[in-house]
């Protein structure tokens, strides 16, 4: 975590506890969690269940969602940052 803070002085970083994540809104949302909080939620190592679950809390609130896991050399990455997420450069090219 020291390690990502450096990357931006200005973002403030957590880690989740370490009890399992609960599947639910209301657990979520308790002191324990507080993802209500947060612009961006990252999960990492996280079910399908969890992913699919997560993903759907962070569209109904609002929130950018990324899963990402590494298997050996292959990697997975998933992004959902809304409906409402606008992508200004067209090809992907400097300018």
């Amino acid at each position: 975590m020291p390690r990502l803070k450096q990357l931006n002085y200005y973002v403030k970083c957590n880690l989740a506890p370490t009890v399992p994540l609960p599947l639910n809104e209301e657990d979520l949302e308790s002191p324990l969690w507080h993802l209500k909080l947060y612009d961006v939620i990252i999960l990492t190592e996280a079910t399908y269940d969890e992913i699919v679950f997560i993903n759907n809390y962070c569209r109904k609130h609002n929130k950018k969602f990324i899963s990402a896991d590494a298997f050996g050399v292959f990697t997975r990455v998933f992004n959902d940052f809304g409906d409402k997420f606008e992508i200004l450069d067209k090809n992907g090219e400097d300018l």
